[in-house]
C-alpha cells in the first residue's frame, strides 16, 4: 500500500476513535456537543455541525456567577466561502497533503470533499486547527483562564447573519493540559527500513486532547530536528502500543530519535526519551541466481551473473561432494565483484561436484547460498562383459537358472542388468529388463513374467551386461534356450468347407489361441471313412483350396494345430460338404411310346455328358397335366417299360447328372393303342 493510501486508510479507520475521544469518555457520543482545548491563554472551541455554504455562527460565553451571555465575535464565523481560498487559508504544504489524501483533482474538489464528507471533515477538524478554521468550525477565545467554569453557546446564522434557530451550548471547567511524553521508545532497522515503537497511555476517564504523534530525528550534537513521519500518526484512545515504519538513507550513521504527542490545538507536548541508534547495514545481499558449472580443460569453471548490490565487496564459492553434504569454502580472499568466475582444479573422474555461491557486501553481510550447480566428471571406461553365461530350464515352478562369471570386477561396479525376450519367427521382439534393483550376484533364478512361468516350446534369449556408477555399460553376453513343450496346442475354431462349382472346396478356419503353434495340418474323409492328411500350411495361413475332390461325393474336413515341437491338437471338423455343380444336362430328344407284350415301352435318344447318371420317366393322363415319376432310381438305359399302362397316356423324360440336376422335360409323347 502506498504512503498516500495508507494515510487515507488510517484516517478513515480511526474516525470512531476520534469521535470517542470527544468529551467525557464515559458519556454517550453526541454529534451536537462542543469540544474545547487550552493552549496557553487561548481556548480552542470546536463544533462539527454541518451548515450550508455561506452560513456561520456567533459564539457567546457566560462566566461563572453571571446570568448573561456575552457575544465574543463581531462578525459571524463562516470559514472559507470560495474553493480557491482554501490553499492560502490552510497553507500550501498542508493543502497539497490534503488534496493528495482525498485524491482530489483541484481546490474545488478538495473543498467540497471536506464539506460534504462528514467523516473526513470531522477528522481534519481535530487533526489540523487550520482546516477547522477554514471550515468555520473553530473559534479561539483569549478571555478566560484555566480553572474557570464557563458556558459557551453557539448560535448558527444564515448567509444574511440571521439566526437559523439551531444552537449548541455546553459548560466547561477549563483545564490546560499538556500532552504527556511518549514512553519506552525503541528504534530498530533492517537495512534502509526503520521501525519506531513506543507506548502511550490511553485516555481512561478524561479527554486529554491528544490527537496524533510526531517523530523527530537529528544528528548527535545537532539541534536541528527533522520530522521523520510524512503521514499522520493518529492516537488511538484504546491502544497503548504504537509502531511506525519509515525509510532512511543514512546507513552506517548514528542518529537520535524522539517522539512527541500533539493535541487538537496543534500544541506539542514535551519530548520523550531521546534514543540514539546506529543505523547498521544488516541486510545481506540478494541470493545469487544462475550459477553454472562446466568442465573445461581438466577443471571445473563455476560462473554466475554479476550481483547488482551497490555495496558489493565480492563473492564466496563453496563445494561439496554430496548435494546435501557439508559445503567447504574453497578460497580465502573474496572474488572480485566484477569477475564472477572460479576455477576448481581439484576434480576426479567419475565423481559429482556440487557448488554454491554467496555475495558479500562491504559491511560483511553474506547472502544465503545459491542453488546448487552440479557437474559430473564422466567416467568413460566400461566394465568388462560377463562371460560363461548359461541358462537351464528346471521346471515351470522353479523356472530358469542363469549363471555367469566376470574376469575382473571394477571397483565402481554398480549392478548387473539382466534381460530376457521371447524369440519370434522373424526375430523382431525386443529385450525386457528382468529386475530393476541393483544386482551384484552371479546367479539368478527367473520364474517368468510376473512369476507366471514360461510358454511351452517357446525360444527365449537371455542377456547379461555390467554397469558401473558412471553408467558405463559393458557388451551384452547372450544365451538361448527352448522351453520344453509337452502340451498340444488348442485346435482352431470354425472350420468352414464350401463347395465351389463342383470342381473344388475352399476351406478356412479361425486362428488357434495357442501362441506356440507353428502350422496347421489339414485332413479329409469321405462319408463312412476315416480322416486322412491331405496337406499342411504355416500358422500364418488359414485358407486351403482342395481341387482333388470328385463330383457327386460328400466330404468332411478336419484342421489341427501343430506346435514347434510337433505336438498336434485334436482336429476341428467342418460340416459335410457335397461336391456338385448346378448346370443341368441338355433336354432329352426323340421320345417314343410303343406297345409291347409287357406294357408300353418308352424310348429316347441318349444324352451325352461326362457326369450323366441316368434318366427319370414321368407320366400324365393329359398332355398339359401333372407328370408323376415312374422310377425311383435314375434309369441308366435309354428305354423304360410301363407295365401299368392303359389307353391315352402321356410321357416325358428328363436327363439326370451326378449332382442331381435334371434337364428340362422332353416334349410330351402320347401312347395310342
Amino acid at each position: 500500500m502506498s504512503n498516500i493510501n495508507l494515510f487515507k486508510y488510517k484516517l478513515l479507520w480511526l474516525i470512531p476513535v476520534i469521535l470517542f475521544s470527544w468529551g467525557n469518555l464515559s458519556a454517550q457520543v453526541d454529534d451536537e456537543q462542543l469540544r474545547y482545548a487550552m493552549n496557553g491563554d487561548s481556548v480552542y472551541v470546536y463544533h462539527i455541525q454541518s451548515v450550508p455554504l455561506g452560513d456561520g455562527f456567533n459564539i457567546y460565553r457566560k462566566d461563572e456567577g453571571t446570568e448573561e451571555f456575552q457575544q465574543l465575535n463581531d462578525d459571524p464565523v463562516r470559514g472559507v466561502l470560495y474553493p480557491e481560498e482554501l490553499p492560502s487559508a490552510i497553507g500550501t504544504d498542508l493543502y497539497e497533503q490534503v488534496q493528495t489524501a482525498l485524491e482530489a483533482e483541484d481546490a474545488t474538489d478538495s473543498f467540497f470533499s471536506l464539506r460534504s464528507n462528514s467523516v473526513v471533515g470531522r477528522l481534519y477538524t481535530f487533526v489540523h486547527p487550520e482546516i477547522a478554521d477554514a471550515l468555520g468550525r473553530l473559534y479561539i477565545d483569549t478571555g478566560p483562564e484555566a480553572g474557570e467554569t464557563v458556558t459557551y453557546r453557539i448560535e448558527f446564522v444564515d448567509d444574511l447573519g440571521q439566526p437559523t434557530g439551531e444552537t449548541l451550548e455546553q459548560e466547561f471547567t477549563l483545564e490546560e493540559k499538556t500532552p504527556r511524553p511518549p514512553e519506552n521508545l525503541e528504534i530498530s532497522n533492517e537495512g534502509y527500513s526503520m521501525t519506531a515503537e513506543w507506548t502511550y497511555p490511553p485516555s481512561e476517564d478524561e479527554d486529554d486532547k491528544v490527537i496524533r504523534f510526531e517523530i523527530y530525528q537529528s544528528e548527535p550534537d545537532n539541534d536541528v530536528l527533522e520530522v521523520v513521519n510524512d503521514e499522520i500518526i493518529l492516537r488511538d484512545q484504546e491502544r497503548t502500543e504504537y509502531e511506525y515504519h519509515f525509510t532512511t538513507d543514512r546507513l552506517g550513521r548514528q542518529m537520535q530519535f524522539m517522539v512527541v504527542a500533539v493535541d487538537i490545538t496543534g500544541q506539542t507536548g514535551p519530548t520523550g526519551e531521546i534514543v540514539t541508534h546506529t543505523i547498521e547495514d544488516n541486510v545481506p545481499p540478494a541470493v545469487i541466481e544462475g550459477v553454472a558449472a562446466e568442465y573445461v580443460n581438466q577443471q571445473i569453471e563455476v560462473t554466475w551473473p554479476v550481483s547488482p548490490e551497490p555495496d558489493l565487496a565480492g563473492y564466496r564459492v563453496y563445494k561439496s561432494m554430496e548435494v546435501r553434504g557439508d559445503y567447504t569454502l574453497l578460497h580465502d580472499e573474496l572474488i572480485d565483484p566484477v569477475n564472477p568466475i572460479f576455477r576448481d582444479p581439484a576434480v576426479t573422474e567419475g565423481e559429482r561436484h556440487f557448488y554454491k555461491v554467496t555475495a558479500v557486501d562491504s559491511a560483511g553481510n553474506e547472502s544465503p547460498r545459491s542453488a546448487v550447480a552440479a557437474r559430473h566428471i564422466s567416467d568413460t571406461t566400461a566394465p568388462p562383459a560377463p562371460s560363461d553365461l548359461s541358462a537351464e530350464f528346471i521346471s515351470q515352478e522353479e523356472g530358469v537358472t542363469l549363471s555367469w562369471t566376470t574376469e575382473e570386477e571394477p571397483d565402481d561396479l554398480r549392478r548387473y542388468i539382466l534381460l530376457r525376450r521371447s524369440i519370434s519367427p522373424d526375430d523382431s521382439t525386443t529385450f525386457n529388463q528382468i529386475i530393476s534393483e541393483d544386482y551384484l550376484e552371479h546367479e539368478y533364478n527367473d520364474v517368468g513374467v510376473g512369476g507366471r512361468g514360461f510358454g511351452e516350446g517357446i525360444y527365449y534369449e537371455y542377456g547379461v551386461l555390467a554397469a558401473d556408477s558412471s553408467r558405463n555399460f559393458s557388451d551384452t553376453t547372450t544365451v538361448r534356450l527352448q522351453v520344453p513343450d509337452l502340451t498340444p496346442p488348442q485346435p482352431p475354431a470354425n472350420v468352414m468347407a464350401n463347395n465351389v462349382d463342383g470342381i473344388r472346396v475352399d476351406l478356412n478356419w479361425n486362428q488357434t489361441t495357442s501362441g506356440d503353434a507353428v502350422s496347421y495340418r489339414i485332413h479329409r474323409k469321405k462319408i463312412d471313412s476315416t480322416l486322412t492328411e491331405i496337406d499342411s500350411v504355416s500358422v500364418q495361413n488359414r485358407l486351403l483350396r482342395d481341387e482333388s475332390v470328385e463330383l457327386g461325393l460328400e466330404y468332411q474336413y478336419g484342421v489341427s494345430a501343430i506346435d514347434s515341437v510337433g505336438n498336434e491338437s485334436k482336429p476341428a471338423l467342418s460340416d459335410t460338404v457335397q461336391i456338385r455343380d448346378y448346370d443341368p444336362p441338355r433336354k432329352v430328344r426323340n421320345v417314343r411310346a410303343t406297345s409291347v407284350d409287357d406294357g408300353v415301352e418308352i424310348t429316347w435318344e441318349p444324352v451325352t455328358a461326362p457326369d450323366m447318371v441316368g434318366y427319370n420317366v414321368y407320366r400324365s393322363n393329359i398332355s398339359t397335366g401333372v407328370y408323376n415319376p415312374l422310377n425311383q432310381e435314375p434309369v441308366e438305359e435309354t428305354n423304360w417299360i410301363d407295365e401299368n399302362a392303359n389307353d391315352e397316356l402321356w410321357y416325358r423324360v428328363r436327363a439326370v447328372d451326378i449332382s442331381g440336376n435334371e434337364s428340362r422335360p422332353s416334349e410330351p409323347v402320347e401312347f395310342e393303342e
